[in-house]
């Protein structure tokens, strides 16, 4: 059985990605697409292969070959659009971040709860499998007790009229928009974020909202993180170090990418290496199977509170200067 898809936004992930992931998946189907201009709507339909395009987000949600819907807007649409969905009956796969604040992101949850279907955020960076295996040899006990986990994620961007460097549109800089992928890929590999000391900059790029952040994690393992995201530079790597050993996982992130392993234990260094271009697929399969199979989403809304969490105590902190604990 496939499961029937609807986009919500007809913009680049959804052309480039989410389409593609659909349509490549063995269990769902693309139904339709909705967005603020019919033509867009259409125009994508014919493109990708759907049934049917809407201009009208209640249209969208009256259609009952539409099981789940991609929410793939701007960040401070994701919540009322969101609610609205849920509240319709349709199971909610976001985009990061979930929400533009823990408060909304709550009432996402409620939501999902009230109308019994599933609320899933799009951490698709789990299904990297670089990724993947660094959380092996985590688990696996290999790097034995984490130590220090240092990552960054970055791209250029220069100022352009573009909706994530609008404050309004995105709720800030790359903080929430390549934010969200790193401090959700840290909590997978190393537990709960209990304390947070940030710092946020525009060191390159004078526009609306930051352009570089950086933060200093405690994680409640006792092991400490060490993030950075920005717009003013280019990196995707990440290192875990252990009481037994490393790890450093070159081209970590990104939405296809070639990616490097090397482990160092007891002296000696492993090499791994690869192509990963399914994360998005996998994703959309994970979460059809969660809605077919009846159990809770892969990636849940829970995992998308705690990530605005981190955030916000970071921003809190940038602002403040002093380190901020995050609540229980």
């Amino acid at each position: 059985m496939a499961i029937g898809w609807g986009i919500l936004g007809c913009g680049t992930i959804a052309d480039k990605r989410i389409a593609p992931a659909i349509a490549g998946s063995d269990n769902a189907r693309l139904v339709a697409f909705c967005s603020r201009a019919m033509e867009r709507a259409a125009d994508f339909a014919e493109r990708h292969g759907a049934d049917r395009g809407y201009d009208d987000l209640d249209d969208l949600i009256a259609d009952p070959e539409v099981v789940a819907v991609y929410v793939a807007t701007p960040n401070a649409n994701h919540y009322a659009e969101t609610i609205r969905l849920l509240a319709g009956g349709k199971h909610v796969l976001c985009d990061k971040p979930l929400a533009l604040t823990s408060e909304q992101a709550e009432e996402m949850l409620a939501a999902a709860e009230a109308s019994g279907t599933l609320l899933g955020v799009a951490h698709q960076m789990r299904y990297l499998p670089g990724l993947q295996q660094v959380r092996e040899l985590i688990v696996g006990g290999e790097l034995g007790k984490l130590l220090v986990l240092r990552t960054g994620f970055g791209y250029v961007s220069p100022p352009r009229d573009i909706w994530r460097q609008k404050r309004a549109l995105a709720g800030g800089g790359p903080l929430m928009d390549l934010g969200p992928h790193v401090v959700d890929a840290l909590r997978w590999l190393a537990g709960e974020i209990v304390s947070v000391q940030g710092e946020l900059t525009n060191a390159l790029f004078n526009y609306e909202v930051e352009d570089t952040a950086s933060a200093v994690l405690g994680f409640e393992s006792g092991a400490i993180g060490l993030l950075d995201v920005g717009y003013s530079y280019s990196d995707a790597t990440l290192t875990v170090i252990g009481s037994e050993g490393a790890a450093r996982l070159d081209k970590a992130y990104g939405q296809a990418v070639d990616w490097e392993l090397a482990v160092t234990i007891g002296g000696e260094t492993a090499r791994q290496a690869g192509r990963a271009d399914r994360a998005y697929v996998d994703e959309i399969e994970d979460f059809s199977e969660a809605i077919l199979a009846d159990r809770p989403a892969p990636i849940s809304g829970l995992d998308g509170l705690r990530t605005i969490e981190v955030i916000e105590a970071i921003v809190e902190s940038a602002e403040s200067g002093e380190r901020v604990e995050l609540k229980d």
